[in-house]
């Protein structure tokens, strides 16, 4: 569904969907991050959360103050080019406020001391931010987060000294770079087998304790042996791999008004981003449109499914995708424009 404007434009009893983008960025000079302000203003996101922001203290603020309607920061006081998160509000209709940073937050401190010599402890702080806004009577509880990278074993402490920390709100949005993936097999393309599991435990025991549903996985209903986004490409000394390590999080609680926008759809970042791919999720007014998610909305979703033409055009579709996937090996590409097609196709022939 296309953007419907800021929140508070157009007809008064209706209040606008809110779309929120979020990347790593991997480091941000002040051209940089203008470039990106803009570029996300002129696809007329809301909000604009970005990670490894490697900024001082207050430096987004001074580079977008005057433009930005607001901006919250935190930075890692330490060692600032390690880290560092930010929200940025882009709609001046938002008025949000912000709840707490990491700053009074050291879960190193949290780490048994026999256990810190491979944990770098000036790379603890700026990794995340928590806002909070309403949106429909609804309180959001926005938190942008940026995992530790060094290792697997400051992610395994990090996750849990965060497991219950948002555990009794309600609402929450969790979106940011979590630096390990959920499922080896199904959220990372590598020439070797994983390394390790230990950071992947952790962070399911924390999204579990909050609650929490994957806002790809959820709108997509993907089984477990069906390729995914990739958000982020490294290149190693065994090879490329490919991962799905920025994602995007909620509460039961808004199950249904959660849109992860489809992979299609979502811009290009107008800056360098590291290897990283912007993900993007709009909070929807329920009142104007609700979630789909795809497979129901395909196979039987909708009646005109059962229409022969209709039958014939998406199977050619799958048809012509799969022997494209086979041909380029590049399954996980053609899945995405498999779903983006058969999404048009349906939505134009229901139109008509």
């Amino acid at each position: 569904m296309a953007h419907r404007g800021y929140p508070g434009e157009g007809h008064t009893d209706a209040i606008a969907n809110i779309r929120v983008r979020s990347i790593n960025i991997g480091g941000g000079a002040q051209d940089k991050l203008l470039d990106l302000y803009y570029d996300s203003k002129a696809h007329k996101y809301d909000i604009l959360l970005i990670q490894e922001t490697k900024t001082k203290l207050n430096e987004i603020a001074e580079t977008l103050a005057g433009i930005a309607h607001m901006v919250f920061e935190a930075h890692n006081p330490d060692n600032h080019i390690k880290g560092g998160v930010a929200i940025i509000v882009i709609n001046p209709n938002i008025n949000p406020e912000l709840v707490n940073t990491d700053r009074n937050f050291n879960w190193y401190y949290k780490v048994p001391v026999t256990q810190r010599a491979s944990i770098q402890a000036d790379a603890a702080l700026g990794r995340w931010i928590h806002i909070k806004f309403k949106h429909n009577n609804k309180l959001i509880h926005l938190i942008n987060m940026y995992a530790p990278s060094h290792n697997a074993k400051s992610r395994k402490f990090f996750y849990k000294a965060m497991r219950y920390r948002w555990a009794r709100l309600h609402n929450i949005l969790l979106i940011g770079d979590f630096n390990n993936v959920e499922d080896e097999t199904r959220d990372r393309l590598r020439p070797k087998p994983p390394q390790h599991i230990e950071d992947v435990t952790s962070f399911l025991d924390m999204r579990t304790s909050h609650r929490l549903l994957d806002a790809y996985i959820e709108q997509y209903e993907l089984d477990d042996d069906e390729p995914v986004m990739m958000t982020n490409t490294t290149n190693t000394t065994n090879g490329i791999t490919n991962s799905r390590i920025d994602r995007a999080y909620y509460s039961r609680s808004l199950h249904g008004i959660i849109r992860f926008d489809e992979p299609d759809t979502i811009p290009t970042c107008a800056v360098n981003t590291q290897g990283h791919s912007p993900i993007a999720i709009t909070i929807l007014d329920p009142k104007v449109s609700r979630v789909h998610q795809y497979k129901t909305l395909w196979r039987m979703g909708i009646p005109s499914i059962n229409d022969t033409n209709l039958q014939h055009q998406i199977i050619n579709v799958i048809n012509h995708c799969y022997t494209e996937a086979c041909i380029t090996n590049k399954y996980t590409i053609w899945w995405d424009k498999m779903k983006h097609r058969i999404s048009v196709l349906v939505h134009t022939y229901e139109d008509a």
